[in-house]
């Protein structure tokens, strides 16, 4: 009996903590942290602006935290210091095969003429053969690192036929201006500061074909704990950038009304939010979108960056899940009295076929 009895108590302890782990999962969300790539960046400067958060129902402190680039907001998603970002697709699939507890939950697609290849001498280096030998510097484990790749593999070269240095965005700049590198692969707002001072050029042919994508993530914690907030997350995020690209010239008074600091010449936050951004308003994952994480996650199998077999590179599609963004176009079609597809051919005025999954579309 007193065996039966111990066990018991132990069956009833193993409950009580359960319930307590339950009861802490429910538990509202008090902060929730933002990751901001760059300090002059528009969408976060607008959700902040605006309150958009906020506005979607989130009632919790929202704290914004700045980071330079993508590989270091990652590092901010391990040290669970945010909860959610927006950056660039590499290095959150990067991050993801490596085993970092997040999951992408929406797509901003950004535009192909935000990344160049910047030469120091435009009349020496005119086309990209003029590359071979030269030194041109890229920062790994970002979207540009795959990005020169392609671009040289376009141009019928061998990333060996160049020398690839790492040097990050702000210290490629002097690199150039002191010509200690021929060339870097840059985006904006960089092209057009250096366009500006001229310090560098765009180098014709440079371009390529790859889809851009900045995606929205989320930690595991508010994937598995507060699946509630992903919906008013995503609709933040697509108001924001929706509002950018229909006020282009109100973009530059938010960015001047809420950044202190010596702030960059406005021709240039001009040309970065203007000319040189993407129109397309739709935040789901296109097809087009899915084949770009395959690629990459190839790209990165071809660097022996992850194993070629047996890890998670084998299984990309659980990267990102599109229930939530789907929803939030089901949800907005129900209130506008329209149709998903409807909605979506608006946001992106391109054939609605090559733009979303077929099982979004058939979702009327």
């Amino acid at each position: 009996m007193k065996v039966i009895k111990v066990i018991i108590v132990i069956a009833l302890l193993i409950s009580i903590s359960a319930c307590k782990k339950n009861e802490q999962k429910s538990e509202p969300v008090k902060v929730l942290r933002v990751g901001v790539r760059g300090v002059t960046n528009a969408l976060a400067l607008y959700i902040k602006y605006a309150d958009l958060f906020k506005k979607q129902g989130i009632n919790a402190k929202i704290e914004f935290i700045v980071a330079s680039n993508g590989p270091a907001l990652i590092d901010l998603f391990i040290g669970n210091k945010i909860d959610v970002s927006e950056f660039g697709d590499q290095p959150g699939v990067m991050g993801w095969l490596r085993g970092v507890d997040i999951k992408a939950v929406a797509n901003l697609p950004s535009s192909p003429r935000d990344t160049w290849i910047m030469v120091a001498d435009s009349q020496k280096i005119k086309t990209m053969h003029d590359l071979k030998g030269k030194k041109i510097s890229c920062q790994l484990g970002t979207v540009t690192q795959h990005w020169l790749f392609l671009s040289l593999d376009q141009a019928g070269m061998k990333p060996s036929d160049v020398k690839m240095v790492n040097v990050p965005g702000g210290d490629a700049t002097i690199a150039l201006m002191n010509r200690e590198i021929d060339a870097a692969v840059l985006g904006e707002p960089t092209i057009s500061l250096l366009e500006e001072r001229k310090i560098a050029a765009k180098l014709k042919g440079s371009q390529c074909a790859k889809t851009y994508s900045n995606v929205i993530l989320v930690s595991g914690n508010i994937y598995r704990n507060h699946p509630e907030l992903i919906k008013p997350i995503i609709a933040a995020y697509h108001d924001a950038n929706a509002w950018g690209i229909d006020n282009p010239d109100k973009v530059l008074d938010v960015i001047k009304s809420q950044v202190t600091y010596k702030e960059l010449p406005k021709n240039v936050l001009k040309r970065q939010y203007t000319t040189n951004r993407s129109k397309v308003k739709y935040v789901g994952f296109s097809d087009n979108d899915k084949k770009s994480f395959k690629q990459i996650v190839d790209f990165l199998k071809e660097m022996k960056a992850v194993p070629q077999h047996g890890s998670l590179a084998d299984s990309i599609d659980l990267f990102y899940d599109s229930r939530f963004v789907d929803e939030y176009y089901q949800d907005r079609a129900k209130k506008e009295h329209t149709t998903v597809t409807e909605i979506i051919k608006r946001e992106n005025g391109n054939n609605i076929h090559d733009l979303f999954p077929e099982n979004v579309a058939q979702k009327r």
